[in-house]
């Protein structure tokens, strides 16, 4: 949490030297639609359906998460002698999944714990079951992958459908591409990182909320310019997320991660 809320402010006033507006927009909404958007900004839940003003949109996925997380305790009592209750329940909320998202394709519902609480299952089952694949059947789905994501870009009638979010065929291609990568995610899990991979994975996900920071004054910069300036002021861009991720790490995210290991510890 540190973390998003170093971004959050860093994100406001980023914001707010782009767009002087912003202050006023937050002071004049309605006395309901500031207690979501405060409550949101300081617990997250809620974050990505409710407020009308959001300061780091990719930190919907952490709104899901945290959803998951109040839920998890009662999938784990109900399911610790009965694994067979989380395959009905993957099966049943990715069909509810489906239903939704192609049948009420609207921005609360597709950005709800029920529309992706079936990855979670899944992750639930593979964790619990120790379940892992061969590696040709690992590389068989890759391929195969790999494979239809370029057919996309080939087939005429898949060109002009595979960004239609919420059709029918936007959503049978998401389930069909999340499912031919379960052995290659399946497998990954059981591997232990080092040093370097450890660096990375953790880093990514400062990355992920750095890039949004710097992506409003970028899409300024951007706007009608040249070729040649467009790809320079993407790479500035790329290579400033990169550091102010770099930043954060070392001055936010390394200190608090070295105190809550010695509050767990303390705890034992």
């Amino acid at each position: 949490m540190p973390v998003f809320y170093t971004f959050t402010v860093l994100g406001l006033i980023v914001w707010l030297i782009i767009d002087h507006s912003i202050i006023q927009q937050i002071i004049s909404l309605g006395l309901p639609d500031k207690i979501v958007f405060w409550l949101s900004n300081i617990t997250l839940f809620g974050y990505y359906s409710l407020p009308k003003i959001d300061i780091l949109t990719p930190a919907w996925s952490l709104d899901i998460e945290l959803q998951f997380y109040l839920l998890f305790p009662l999938l784990f009592y109900i399911s610790r002698n009965n694994y067979k209750f989380l395959i009905w329940l993957f099966f049943i909320m990715m069909a509810v999944s489906f239903y939704l998202c192609a049948g009420y394709n609207t921005y609360w519902i597709n950005n709800s714990l029920p529309t992706y609480l079936y990855f979670f299952v899944l992750g639930m089952i593979i964790f619990f079951r120790k379940i892992q694949f061969d590696a040709r059947t690992e590389k068989i789905c890759l391929a195969i992958l790999a494979m239809v994501i370029v057919l996309q870009y080939v087939i005429p009638y898949s060109q002009l459908h595979y960004k239609e979010i919420g059709s029918i065929y936007y959503v049978t291609l998401s389930l069909i591409l999340v499912l031919l990568a379960v052995p290659a995610l399946a497998n990954s899990v059981r591997i232990h990182s080092d040093k370097r991979d450890k660096f990375w994975g953790e880093l990514s996900f400062l990355i992920y909320l750095a890039h949004w920071v710097l992506i409003r004054p970028y899409g300024v910069l951007s706007q009608n310019v040249s070729s040649v300036m467009h790809v320079l002021y993407m790479i500035l861009y790329l290579l400033f997320t990169m550091g102010l991720a770099i930043v954060i790490y070392w001055l936010i995210d390394r200190p608090m991660e070295k105190l809550r290991h010695q509050w767990v510890n303390k705890q034992g």
